[in-house]
């Protein structure tokens, strides 16, 4: 990220601008320091709410004309609220940030909150807490939150409590709005390619003259501190498998702790984006995943740590396979939390956690939206330079930092267990699409992007002697490489057998003729990259990134992935059971069940739309080797396929 510029308005406004000039896009952002860590019972869900109530219109801007202004110039423009903090920001063409920054400085005074849309979003948003509640992962994590949190706030959901959501006024939502929506209580950040010095003077003259407004009450709530482990068990209809939720306690964002619990994050399942809810990264070599999903304990396994203006949480999830002791699942993942704080890593692990975390840093700054999210969200949370500082933090994390923050905060004292175990005796093993990733809630979108334009010129295509078609775009400075590609290898081609498509997209990356499972994950996430082979209806879809310095290693590995995948036994039987569970989740799942529906009543018998991708569970259970063999030759071909590459790369 280039240097950034900071400057605080009379009114108290903390602006921030970076100059990006990747793309001739830029972005405007105003966070606002209030979340459900602002709330109280009885009043809980309220800053989501007037999130929503943001997009209903001023006097000077009325319902419609704010979604209009942005939609002709092709720009979108959304909000999220979380526990510590309410984002709105927009992406447009970077000529027209102005209109940005004029629409974002009219509603933070002037929202009108007229009674027929108050009630209109009533419906809205209890529909959407009750959408959240088919999640089993979502529901149990509420429980642990409440249970792990005696008095603090963040024992609230963002979405709020229904009851609560049922009986919230217009006047409660119009005090919330008066109390945390003042420049004293906002930051404004600006990315894109344009001049610091004249976008300072619009940011300036939009919001300079908006009263700095009263200081709102402070959350003096502190935590007490945790003397024994705390358990829930959540049991209800629902669900195809029992979950695992552990919780400790851990220090605010500020605390220097903060680097060494990530990179045990990161040995523990891959180290995540620098951007709160991005998420990425490797994992499939990582300590969870190689003692719960190799070993068949469990489908997913994963650690977070979402850094926190107060002190918060390190959690670990885990998604039991199926038949498998709920106690056995529990017991292995506790021995690989502790084992943390009796055994240092090894040197080359660290360093494998490091180098992801270096690929994450430059990730985190491919594009305006990313560098701008996390440089806000560390702002509210920490501070202005806490984004740009953190992996020179993380760099400084030695094996003994990584053991002391184990040997303090992962103790059985301070953890709380939960778990999620469905009525009526089911033990099917779930699958990631049967999870809510992260709790936190967006908008709808409102607008879709235009994109810069994309000519031959700017293009370099290359069609290669086996058929196959390459274009490469070059983009000096991000220091990453993207690979995003097609085969004609989706689902439509699985005729009788359905779920083959997806099944051989999910044996790719399980050994080659020069690599075998591990080898391949062992590999891909020492590098910090990433890698994704999905089959949908009509295409497998592929997803590579890795940094620049590594991009001719890793364009290999996925040349090798596609080319000369073995299929082993083992790794098949592997695969057919994550397959059959998440199967038999997506046919729990009200979505999933009513495509389904909806496919065979549109399509007829024989059309290969007729079908989900997800597949069969019969036809999966009865596919062989020779099968996968067979779809893969006839497949994936060279001809059928397209990779488009971007990034730090000069076209051959």
């Amino acid at each position: 990220m280039s240097t950034m510029r900071a400057e605080t308005l009379d009114n108290g406004l903390l602006i921030l601008l970076a100059e990006q000039r990747t793309v001739p896009v830029a972005t405007f952002w105003v966070w606002y320091r209030v979340g459900s860590r602002n709330e109280m019972p009885g009043l809980t869900g309220i800053s989501h709410w007037v999130e929503h109530m943001l997009f209903k219109g001023t006097p000077t801007h009325p319902k419609g004309m704010l979604t209009r202004h942005i939609d002709r110039l092709g720009g979108r423009w959304n909000a999220f609220t979380w526990k510590d903090y309410t984002a709105y920001h927009e992406v447009l063409p970077a000529d027209h940030l102005g209109v940005a920054i004029t629409l974002e400085a009219d509603r933070m005074i002037n929202t009108v909150m007229e009674p027929a849309e108050v009630e209109s979003e009533r419906t809205v948003i209890i529909s959407e807490r009750e959408g959240s509640e088919n999640y089993p992962a979502y529901l149990l994590r509420e429980e642990v939150d409440a249970a792990a949190h005696k008095v603090h706030p963040y024992r609230i959901p963002v979405i709020g409590w229904k009851d609560d959501l049922r009986a919230i006024t217009r006047d409660d939502l119009s005090h919330h709005y008066q109390t945390y929506y003042h420049p004293n209580n906002a930051v404004a950040v600006a990315v894109g390619p344009f001049d610091a010095h004249a976008v300072m003077e619009a940011i300036k003259q939009a919001f300079a003259g908006i009263p700095p407004g009263s200081s709102p009450p402070r959350v003096r709530v502190r935590e007490p501190q945790q003397e024994g482990e705390r358990r829930v068990v959540l049991r209800r209809p629902g669900g195809a498998t029992a979950y695992l939720h552990i919780a400790f306690h851990v220090p605010s964002a500020s605390h220097q702790d903060l680097a060494a619990l990530l990179v045990a994050d990161g040995l523990l399942s891959g180290f995540k984006s620098f951007v709160p809810f991005d998420q990425g990264g490797g994992g499939r070599s990582s300590r969870l995943y190689r003692a719960l999903v190799d070993s068949g304990l469990a489908s997913d396994a994963g650690s977070a740590l979402t850094p926190g203006a107060d002190p918060t949480l390190f959690r670990v999830m885990v998604t039991a396979r199926a038949g498998v002791d709920p106690a056995a699942v529990e017991r292995r993942t506790l021995e690989e939390v502790e084992r943390l704080a009796r055994e240092a890593a090894g040197p080359l692990e660290l360093e494998k956690v490091k180098k992801q975390a270096k690929a994450q840093d430059v990730f985190s700054r491919d594009g305006v939206f990313r560098t701008a999210m996390g440089l806000g969200a560390f702002t509210i949370v920490d501070g202005p330079e806490a984004f740009a500082s953190l992996l020179t933090r993380i760099d400084g994390v030695t094996l003994d930092d990584v053991l002391r923050v184990a040997d303090t905060y992962f103790t059985e004292k301070n953890r709380t267990v939960g778990w999620y175990l469905p009525e009526g005796g089911a033990t099917t093993a779930g699958a990631r699409a049967a999870v809510r990733p992260e709790v936190f809630f967006w908008s709808p979108l409102r607008a879709q992007l235009q994109v810069p334009p994309i000519t031959p010129r700017t293009v370099a295509r290359t069609e290669l002697r086996n058929g196959m078609v390459v274009l490469v775009k070059e983009t000096p400075g991000t220091g990453l490489v993207a690979v995003h590609g097609y085969v004609k290898a989706g689902a439509m081609y699985d005729g009788t057998r359905s779920g083959l498509a997806r099944y051989v997209a999910a044996m790719l990356q399980r050994g080659t003729r020069r690599y075998s499972s591990q080898e391949l994950a062992e590999h891909l996430d020492g590098l910090g990259a990433s890698l994704v082979i999905r089959a949908d209806m009509e295409v497998a879809g592929i997803g590579l990134r890795a940094l620049a310095e590594d991009a001719a290693e890793a364009l290999h590995l996925l040349g090798d992935v596609l080319i000369h995948p073995t299929f082993p036994s083992d790794e098949i039987e592997k695969a057919r059971g994550e397959l059959l569970t998440s199967v038999r989740i997506g046919m729990q799942e009200t979505r999933l069940m009513a495509e389904r529906a909806f496919r065979r009543l549109l399509f007829p018998e024989s059309h290969p739309h007729r079908q989900v991708p997800d597949g069969d569970e019969a036809a999966i259970a009865s596919l062989a080797r020779q099968d996968l063999e067979t779809f893969h030759r006839d497949r994936y071909r060279p001809e059928a396929t397209l990779l488009a590459v971007v990034g730090d790369i000069r076209p051959a």
